[in-house]
């Protein structure tokens, strides 16, 4: 669903509250990763005495690496609320993962899930790029056949979210996307 109100999910997260969280929160191994042109960086990379050190990752994250927030409902409790809720209404257990990119950065190569996505675009612009699915219902193993499957997604369209948009990705269809000109705050769910 594209909105045109860029404050849609304001309620839910802003880019204001990722600075006070990188401002005041200790980042653990478990809760943050860093990945630039697909390629994960090391935790140790930006870290110091097993928490992550903000001027490196600010460093980091200006030079072209996508920050992703696993589980940043723990901290944020409108976030809480929401997935409780929803949780609540159709009896399926749901976490979420946020990502912030920096402008025109690609964080993960093209992939798919073994679970239905929601994506909320929060702040900035993010262009998607969507394929069908060319295993029905994937599941973890078929990792091991990754290059095999991508192979054979056709590219079904392009979709750029802004603030407001919603989309959903069924389990299993391919995707990826990368930040436009400016920053990009979205949460999957």
């Amino acid at each position: 669903a594209k909105r045109d109100r860029p404050g849609y999910f304001d309620g839910l997260l802003r880019l204001e509250d990722m600075d006070d969280y990188l401002g005041t929160r200790a980042f653990h191994r478990s809760d943050l990763r860093l990945v630039k042109q697909g390629k994960d960086l090391s935790f140790d990379d930006y870290s110091k005495d097993g928490v992550a050190d903000r001027a490196k990752l600010m460093q980091l994250f200006n030079g072209g690496a996508m920050l992703l927030f696993s589980h940043l409902n723990r901290f944020h409790l409108p976030l809480a609320e929401m997935l409780s809720a929803c949780e609540a209404e159709i009896h399926v257990p749901m976490r979420s993962n946020v990502y912030l990119s920096p402008p025109g950065s690609r964080g993960v190569d093209l992939h798919w899930d073994t679970h239905d996505v929601i994506v909320l675009q929060i702040s900035g612009a993010k262009r998607w790029h969507l394929y069908d699915n060319p295993v029905e219902l994937p599941h973890e193993q078929h990792q091991q056949d990754k290059k095999l499957i991508l192979g054979r997604a056709n590219k079904l369209t392009e979709v750029v979210m802004t603030p407001g948009s919603m989309l959903f990705l069924p389990r299993g269809f391919v995707h990826g996307a990368e930040a436009e000109s400016d920053h990009s705050l979205h949460i999957t769910i």
